[in-house]
């Protein structure tokens, strides 16, 4: 299963290394929380639609709820359904993998 404590931790990296503008610049994550069913994180839902759904508490502050769309790439699908950590697949400089819409609390993190 997902490590979500990590999942937080990693989110304030990606928030810290890509939010630059006025909108996003001081996001925080405050938590990270399954959002779907359980067979949602399956290794074979995972692997047939390449995404899963999480809520994140972030924002200026990090307490607004957004819901996470994790976007798996071939890395990720294969650390995934071997049962491997997937943070490294995070994208650490590519700003086009983070988008984040203020409006609507959605936030979706394109893996490697």
């Amino acid at each position: 299963m997902l490590d979500c404590l990590s999942l937080e931790y990693k989110m304030c990296e990606v928030f810290d290394r890509l939010c630059d503008d006025e909108r996003t610049k001081g996001f925080s994550c405050d938590g990270v929380d399954l959002s779907e069913n359980e067979e949602h994180y399956s290794k074979k839902f995972v692997n047939d639609n390449r995404y899963l759904y999480l809520m994140a508490w972030a924002g200026k502050g990090g307490v607004t709820p957004y819901s996470v769309k994790l976007k798996f790439g071939r890395k990720a699908l294969s650390r995934y359904a071997r049962g491997l950590c997937i943070l490294e697949c995070f994208p650490i400089e590519n700003k086009e993998d983070l988008v984040i819409d203020t409006e609507r609390k959605t936030i979706e993190v394109q893996l490697k």
